[in-house]
């Protein structure tokens, strides 16, 4: 019977993982996110569809989406600290989500028996969850967890990440748009461009069409070296003429490559607005 690994993973409910079962998924934790919505509190994973979510926000509304509670974090925490003797958290972008900033917070007032390494990963879903799924398997071949974090650090350039917003007004809430831009772009359509640089969200580019929207995100995935995996994020209403023409290029670019499409989760479609197409590439993880 092999040795139960020193080492357990923990991550947010931001993340996605292109495949349910890869090695090490039992040494995976997620912490919950809840998402607030008509007075009424759910989890995001399951009792929420993008469709339930409106396309545009109230003026000035508060964020849908709330951080794990201190409650849950130190409960987490204590719980697997009686499994293992190292704990590494990887946690989304905290300019995309405050959980990283209260997991900080926790750790500064709690002493739990296991030794605990956090990570911001500057990204979010799948390219979230490939570093998780990369640091898990690493946990069940018993790497320590002081190697984990090193690795995990030296792989995090290698996800590249760009979103193209179409309901703007849930872009306040993440303090990328003043409420008076997200009302004048969305009522005009406005379709902003952000990537990802050291996890904070920068403005590129506008897409003046649906031919000029292909066009920047094929431009961005081909500026990718060794691109090894895409993923190609649709929210709703979807993508669908657009994300064909994408996938017909980048596959034609980059034949070795592998390019799969998902659905935005809930609780990112609550983050970053139901009517979000995203663009993650991976370049030679291993």
């Amino acid at each position: 019977m092999a040795a139960m690994s020193q080492v357990c993973i923990v991550t947010d409910s931001t993340v996605q993982f292109a495949k349910s079962h890869f090695p090490g998924r039992e040494l995976v934790t997620i912490l919950p996110l809840m998402v607030q919505f008509n007075g009424k509190v759910f989890s995001a994973e399951h009792l929420i569809t993008l469709l339930d979510l409106p396309q545009s926000l109230p003026l000035r509304s508060q964020p849908l989406v709330q951080p794990p509670s201190r409650q849950k974090i130190e409960q987490v925490l204590h719980n697997l600290a009686q499994k293992y003797h190292e704990i590494v958290l990887i946690l989304p972008s905290r300019h995309l989500h405050p959980t990283f900033d209260f997991a900080m917070q926790v750790l500064e007032t709690i002493r739990p028996s296991a030794a605990v390494h956090i990570i911001d990963s500057q990204t979010t879903s799948i390219g979230l969850g490939e570093l998780v799924q990369i640091a898990a398997k690493a946990a069940q071949e018993n790497v320590p967890a002081i190697e984990i974090k090193r690795h995990v650090l030296g792989l995090i350039p290698r996800v590249y990440v760009l979103f193209c917003f179409r309901s703007l007004t849930y872009l306040q809430n993440t303090g990328q748009l003043e409420v008076s831009q997200a009302v004048v772009g969305e009522l005009l359509g406005i379709s902003p461009l952000y990537t990802l640089d050291s996890g904070k969200p920068i403005p590129l580019y506008k897409a003046r069409s649906a031919r000029n929207l292909v066009d920047i995100f094929h431009e961005f995935i081909t500026e990718i070296n060794d691109l090894r995996q895409l993923v190609l994020l649709q929210g709703y209403p979807p993508f669908l003429p657009e994300v064909r023409s994408l996938r017909e290029r980048v596959q034609a670019d980059f034949p070795e490559a592998t390019c799969v499409e998902m659905s935005l989760s809930p609780v990112l479609g609550a983050m970053l607005g139901p009517h979000t197409l995203g663009a993650i590439g991976i370049s030679g993880l291993e």
